[in-house]
């Protein structure tokens, strides 16, 4: 999560939600940006955070991004397949045609 996701999530947050957050964090901040300012900065905080405001972690993210790019080598790598199957048939059917 970072500094513009964790604003926009706490500026969403209803009044009761946002007194709920602040009183789990120790309660003494003044309004929302000293609340983004002071958790921003505290990584310690993260995951409890993005579980209480339902974002995901940059661990999260980071395991979003290696499973999508895995999928995305997958297909290539059948794609590849596909076209090198479709070569050996041309191949296959050019010989047919050349030896009759």
């Amino acid at each position: 999560m970072n500094t513009i996701e964790l604003r926009n999530a706490i500026l969403k947050l209803s009044e009761p939600d946002y007194k709920k957050l602040v009183s789990d964090f120790g309660g003494t901040y003044q309004n929302r940006e000293e609340v983004v300012r002071h958790l921003a900065y505290h990584p310690e905080h993260e995951r409890l955070l993005c579980y209480l405001l339902g974002l995901p972690t940059e661990d999260e993210k980071i395991a979003q991004a290696t499973k999508a790019s895995a999928s995305s080598a997958r297909w290539s790598a059948i794609t590849a397949a596909i076209v090198a199957m479709i070569a050996f048939i041309s191949l296959v059917v050019t010989i047919c045609v050349v030896l009759k």
